[in-house]
């Protein structure tokens, strides 16, 4: 007799399982669980509730499901968007937490989980160390921003280097570096054996900051980096960069949407044209400016290739970033590894506890001195930029970078035919008191009871504050204000 199986994919009614926690301190826990919707869960704790939930765990919660936040404003960033792009579609705040149902004690996720918040604990189990400097340390080490204080996190903002806070490729690449001076060029280990250490190390570390997507791809692209080095006689940095990307996109196409994902990756392979195709890293020939040059180097390829991404998502750009950056990141790397050693000597409570008191008085002076660049070295500029300015604007760089007729060629073509097809635009609408904000192109207009718009072939009527007509040839789409005073439309001119 045969019997024919057929697995359960579905959850039950009411039933999330967690996919990540987004952010888990003293106040308050936050986290995205996938049921019938994507719901961003936000419940007050109290100390005796941290580590309650992990990752993977399924969860019962038959309370009210709400609509995405409304913007106050279409200016800047809108945190809806943000939700809408991740896969959230509701929000939830449960007054009581939700039932845990089931718990996979033995997956990895669970594992990584429980590893962070013991990590988290230990750090925060230090009287004499100030909140600022625990808070920077989690963020630093874990990846785990929840309790950096509002000040803290403002300071690294509007300086342009909040990355240095986010568990990111610029902090396995610092321990990469490390870990390949070490073993190939002070011990010589045989290449192979170094591919192998240097690979379940950097595992480990992936383990340590709780598997984070931006240490998943940094680990992935430096693993194979490190295999071609040990492997190949040749190497090609820029080829594996884009095997990296292509077998992370091929694991979840959704990254190619990513914010995250797009900056690391513009920011490396902006590192890489700009360090080994440019022939700007030949202009200083003295050994001992040599480094300090390649660091500037370096920034300046992050900076101006995250621009673009920066500038279309967020509508700003931030000088103060490649001056700042220049200053902060030699000393986030001494933070790194004293931090990665305030963890190896956990079993001796005095030392470890005089190695934090460093750190502390390294945060203190690391403040001091962004401060001092915010009130005499900030450079802000609000700009938006649109998808083919994104596309020009990269390959103007990558046609100056190359200098080869025959790519320029190509990349001109293509921007050609970019004008020749449709191109998609996104208009947002947000209800206000007396009127309602259009957002087109970054520009954002106001229109009221009886008023019209034009916008290219589209027209515009505002017949009533909460109802919105879209008229496009003879179609028409009506925009309803009913349940969420934000709504966005794609059109295509």
């Amino acid at each position: 007799m045969r019997i024919n199986y057929e697995p359960v994919v579905s959850l039950p009614s009411k039933c999330f399982k967690i996919e990540r926690i987004v952010k888990e301190n003293k106040e308050k826990i936050v986290f995205v669980a996938k049921g019938k919707s994507n719901v961003l869960f936000t419940l007050n704790i109290t100390e005796k509730d941290m580590g309650f939930y992990h990752a993977n765990d399924l969860i019962e919660y038959k309370g009210r499901l709400m609509p995405l936040p409304a913007p106050k404003s279409l200016n800047g960033f809108i945190y809806a968007d943000y939700l809408c792009k991740t896969g959230v579609d509701s929000i939830a705040y449960p007054k009581s937490f939700p039932r845990l149902v089931y718990r996979d004690s033995l997956s990895i996720h669970s594992y990584t989980s429980r590893f962070k918040k013991s990590i988290t604990s230990y750090l925060l189990n230090f009287s004499k160390i100030t909140d600022f400097t625990k808070g920077f340390m989690i963020a630093l080490l874990t990846g785990d921003k929840s309790f950096l204080d509002k000040k803290g996190y403002n300071l690294f903002r509007e300086s342009g280097v909040i990355h240095v806070l986010a568990v990111s490729g610029l902090h396995v690449g610092i321990l990469y570096a490390t870990l390949y001076f070490l073993f190939s060029k002070i011990l010589r280990l045989h290449a192979k054996m170094v591919f192998h250490i240097i690979a379940v190390l950097l595992i480990g570390y992936a383990f340590i900051s709780g598997l984070s997507p931006s240490v998943i791809r940094a680990v992935i692209m430096f693993t194979l980096i490190q295999f071609g080095k040990s492997y190949q006689k040749t190497t090609n940095t820029l080829n594996i960069v884009f095997s990296s990307a292509f077998l992370m996109l091929f694991y979840e196409p959704s990254l190619m949407f990513d914010i995250g994902f797009q900056l690391s990756y513009s920011a490396v392979i902006g590192i890489v044209f700009i360090m080994q195709y440019s022939g700007l890293k030949r202009l200083v020939k003295n050994k001992y400016f040599s480094l300090l040059w390649n660091l500037v180097l370096v920034n300046f390829a992050a900076f101006l290739f995250t621009t673009p991404v920066i500038a279309y998502h967020f509508g700003v750009i931030n000088f103060t970033s490649i001056w700042a950056s220049l200053l902060v990141v030699p000393i986030i790397t001494l933070v790194m590894y004293l931090g990665l050693l305030l963890l190896v000597i956990s079993i001796n409570y005095s030392f470890a506890e005089k190695v934090y008191l460093i750190l502390d008085y390294i945060f203190t002076g690391l403040s001091s001195l962004l401060n001092l660049i915010i009130d005499n070295l900030n450079l802000t500029f609000h700009f938006f930029m649109g998808g083919s300015g994104v596309i020009i604007f990269f390959s103007i760089l990558f046609s100056a970078i190359i200098r080869k007729l025959r790519w320029m060629f190509f990349i001109i073509l293509f921007n050609g035919l970019i004008f020749c097809f449709p191109k998609a635009q996104k208009l947002q609408f947000l209800k206000l008191t007396d009127q309602v904000q259009l957002k087109y192109r970054g520009e954002i207009l106001e229109i009221k009871k009886g008023d019209s718009l034009r916008l290219n072939d589209v027209t515009i009527l505002c017949k009533e504050l909460r109802l919105i007509e879209v008229h496009k040839l003879q179609t028409i789409k009506t925009i309803d204000f009913n349940v969420n005073n934000y709504k966005s439309l794609i059109l295509e001119f």
